[in-house]
């Protein structure tokens, strides 16, 4: 998992498939998804400050696939932060 300004790792990064498994991205930008079944997959990626991005990967039993997900930094809009404390009582 990359920033999508200047390729580097984003530490720490949440990152899911469809079937509920979570990891966190290592400080080479590298995550490990393990038993995810067969079959398409959508893998997830997201940290706080970032626009969450996914990827849908055909996966193959007993095979490792490589994924790239690059994030791109949000641009806070204070309207939009006002908005979600309003609606949601937090900011997330």
């Amino acid at each position: 998992v990359l920033a999508k300004k200047g390729k580097k790792p984003i530490v720490g990064a949440q990152v899911a498939s469809s079937g509920g498994q979570t990891v966190l991205v290592k400080e080479d930008g590298t995550f490990l998804l393990e038993s995810v079944p067969a079959g398409l997959a959508v893998i997830t990626a997201s940290k706080k400050g970032y626009q969450a991005n996914a990827a849908t990967v055909d996966l193959l039993a007993g095979e490792t696939e490589t994924v790239t997900i690059l994030l791109e930094e949000k641009k806070e809009d204070p309207n939009a932060l006002a908005e979600e404390l309003k609606e949601k009582g937090k900011v997330t």
